[in-house]
């Protein structure tokens, strides 16, 4: 699942159109640069609602994502309504 995100979040900026309704992404952000390059390939698209939904068990992945949401949407006013979900997992060890 991790390689499949990783491969949507690097191509998916580059075809989409420059107006967009509804967007859900509903991955599991390992590499923040794959997060990053899809946030600088989609600039010049405006989306009125967008869902993030990320499930990773490093918690620090966390802190960028929103770092560079701040970066790349909310200072540029590229988003109309954003929702966030982080989902953490914590493995326990026998």
């Amino acid at each position: 699942m991790i390689e499949c995100s990783s491969t949507i979040l690097r191509n998916l900026g580059q075809i989409l159109p420059l107006k967009l309704e509804y967007l859900n992404l509903a991955l599991n952000i390992k590499y923040i640069d794959d997060f990053e390059i899809f946030l600088k390939n989609s600039q010049n698209t405006f989306i009125k609602k967008l869902l993030i939904t990320n499930k990773e068990i490093d918690d620090d992945i966390h802190d960028y994502i929103l770092f560079y949401i701040k970066e790349y949407i909310m200072k540029k006013k590229r988003v109309k309504y954003l929702a966030i979900i982080m989902i953490y997992f914590h493995l326990k060890m026998k």
